[in-house]
């Protein structure tokens, strides 16, 4: 779904390679293939030791370079922040019927390479 994704807080309850998690991409999924990594790979395994900001080793193990500064402009809560669900179409994170409505109409400037 447009719009909607996993907002990252600590990483734990959110899987790499099946949640939409990345910021402002338009499917918000990862796009590099698996290459022997683990299917169930937590985004917090891409954390560093504090789990406030990514673990560039670790992102540029797993992923393609096309993705890194993708991965780098997702935020991160840290502090123990659990992940949670946002919309992802307005800087609240809150969605409306006005953003939705945008969205299918295209009116929402998406990274789409």
């Amino acid at each position: 779904m447009v719009g909607l994704r996993r907002h990252i807080g600590n990483g734990l309850s959110t899987r790499v390679w099946y949640d939409p998690w990345i910021a402002k991409t338009e499917s918000r999924m990862v796009l590099s293939p698996l290459a022997g990594a683990d299917d169930g790979l937590l985004v917090a395994e891409l954390l560093n030791v504090e789990g406030s900001a990514w673990d560039m080793s670790k992102v540029r193990q797993f992923f393609h370079p096309f993705e890194h500064q993708r991965i780098l402009n997702t935020r991160v809560g840290g502090n123990g922040e659990e992940d949670e669900w946002m919309w992802d179409l307005e800087k609240d994170g809150v969605y409306t019927v006005k953003s939705a409505y945008k969205a299918l109409m295209g009116d929402y400037g998406i990274d789409e390479g």
